[in-house]
């Protein structure tokens, strides 16, 4: 819980993921003292073509890029978990 700063980046890679996963992430990360920032990545599909040239199977092919928003709202979900955490 205590050592060196960190920064913890969520990366929505499995888009179905549900509110549930983030809020308990949150409350995971919020017991940390040291975390410095927090970043929620949403899924986006510039690598598929890599997947595609390299012969390997995509396995998220179908699925969507998530827009900057959406990458908000689970942000917001978890840190709210976070403060939480840091109530106790």
């Amino acid at each position: 819980r205590d050592g060196y700063d960190f920064d913890a980046r969520y990366d929505d890679g499995l888009a179905s993921r549900d509110d549930k996963y983030l809020y308990d992430l949150g409350y995971f990360i919020g017991q940390f003292h040291n975390l410095k920032a927090l970043e929620a990545l949403p899924y986006h599909t510039m690598g598929v073509k890599k997947y595609e040239a390299l012969g390997i199977p995509y396995r998220l092919e179908g699925l969507k890029a998530a827009d900057s928003s959406y990458a908000e709202k689970k942000k917001r979900i978890i840190l709210e978990a976070m403060n939480m955490a840091k109530q106790r």
